[in-house]
């Protein structure tokens, strides 16, 4: 979020105030979480997976309030994507935690990203920036998620070891790949 007087630190980066405002205009409700790490900065999933599935499960998320400051119900979104609204569509609002979850990172957020796809969190991730380690790649060769990876061209060595994660990745039917 950009600097304000509620958050005087909030940087508000262009990219990121970017993508907020997509994800918001296609219906969806982005949550920024930040990680435990205050001096490095980093995600450690042992330590940051806990608190994002207890934000996720927050009693303020779960209440179907509204985010978007409209007429405070959903009526009419389509928060599933098949072109309908109303009614039949869930995003949590019923005290349970949205259907349809995406996770979106960069560096050690994107490899945190992938992690909530193994851990069932998160229906998709976009890992930016970053490449995934083996361990990783095989839990999410056993559960196949939609991933995108956005590395820099630039740093080619992260680069080719992401076009490995893919391949890697593609292979997920062949259980000597």
């Amino acid at each position: 979020f950009s600097p304000s007087p509620n958050c005087p630190d909030c940087v508000g980066l262009s990219e990121e105030l970017r993508i907020v405002r997509l994800v918001m205009e296609m219906g969806y409700i982005p949550i920024a979480i930040s990680c435990a790490d205050e001096t490095r900065r980093c995600w450690a999933p042992p330590r940051d997976i806990p608190r994002i599935e207890y934000a996720l499960n927050h009693p303020l998320l779960l209440s179907g309030l509204s985010f978007h400051g409209d007429d405070g119900g959903d009526a009419g979104r389509d928060f599933d994507g098949d072109g309908g609204g109303g009614k039949n569509e869930k995003r949590g609002g019923g005290g349970e935690r949205p259907e349809r979850i995406f996770s979106i990172g960069a560096s050690s957020g994107g490899a945190l990203a992938a992690e909530l796809v193994t851990k069932q969190i998160s229906q998709a991730a976009i890992v930016m920036v970053m490449s995934l380690s083996d361990p990783v790649v095989k839990q999410m060769r056993k559960s196949p998620k939609p991933t995108y990876f956005a590395p820099m061209p630039r740093d080619k060595g992260t680069l080719q070891r992401v076009q490995r994660n893919v391949e890697a990745l593609r292979r997920h039917g062949d259980e000597n790949g």
